[in-house]
């Protein structure tokens, strides 16, 4: 059985529209000690939970009925309607390559998985988001954690932002931003 973690008091809301792959998830989020979790379907149901709860982390796929996943992810983001635009989310997918990895990142994913994926990569996602967040970041065309991982004098000039974007942190966010239509 996996040790508990700093991750088990975690509040989790799932959206997945594969019953079976909610099952396993029930699965794997008993075995890291985490107990509160909400799965929901669909998109409409996703982002009702997400306004109407107190969630830790959503873990949402990608492809979740149609593609609406990434859409989700920039309403979230992007809509004044949204209750936490500062939302951890962790984006789940069959199958990634470099163009759908780049767009969840724009999107404003924190983390992304492949399914499937082990108990313990679900682990270091979820310690990712909830014990080592990134800042967020609001510039003019992007609203999301910060896409860079490295920090520090090792960065190069040219990878460098000319302008410094505003860093946002979860308890500070105030709803400023234009809202648009999800579905």
């Amino acid at each position: 059985m996996a040790e508990k973690t700093s991750i088990g008091g975690m509040n989790i809301l799932v959206a997945d529209d594969n019953d079976a792959f909610r099952i396993v998830m029930r699965t794997v989020m008993n075995a890291l000690g985490i107990s509160n979790v909400k799965f929901v379907n669909d998109a409409p149901k996703a982002l009702e939970a997400a306004n109407t709860g107190k969630f830790d982390a959503m873990i949402i796929e990608r492809d979740l009925n149609n593609k609406s996943g990434l859409k989700l992810v920039k309403f979230l983001r992007a809509s004044a309607k949204s209750n936490d635009p500062l939302l951890p989310v962790i984006m789940m997918a069959a199958n990634w390559e470099y163009p759908q990895i780049v767009a969840a990142r724009d999107a404003g994913v924190n983390e992304y998985l492949a399914k499937p994926f082990s108990q313990g990569q679900m682990q270091k996602r979820l310690e990712a988001v909830h014990t080592k967040p990134r800042p967020f970041i609001k510039d003019d065309d992007f609203f999301g954690p910060d896409r860079r991982r490295k920090t520090g004098p090792e960065l190069k000039a040219k990878e460098r932002r000319l302008i410094e974007p505003e860093f946002l942190k979860r308890e500070d966010m105030k709803k400023s931003i234009d809202d648009f239509d999800l579905f």
